[in-house]
């Protein structure tokens, strides 16, 4: 199954967020960059499609970098 979730780089700037794609929830997702611009404001820099492999890859990448799993109900 793609992961789902958000992660936030180690210096606070960046979050990235793991969503599945819902046509087709198990193979595919999208992969979200957002700058932290300050504490109630943020901009998409970067979106993505990707395959199941390649989003756990980055996930388990980014964790492995010292980036934290972070819970947040939406990003925008």
């Amino acid at each position: 199954m793609y992961p789902e979730g958000c992660l936030i780089n180690p210096e606070g700037k960046i979050i990235v967020v793991f969503e599945k794609d819902s046509s087709n929830p198990n193979q595919e997702g999208f992969i979200e960059f957002w700058e932290i611009i300050d504490n109630n404001s943020k901009q998409l820099t970067f979106k993505k499609r990707t395959n199941k492999r390649k989003g756990l890859s980055l996930r388990k990448t980014f964790i492995r970098e010292g980036w934290k799993i972070i819970e947040i109900e939406k990003v925008a």
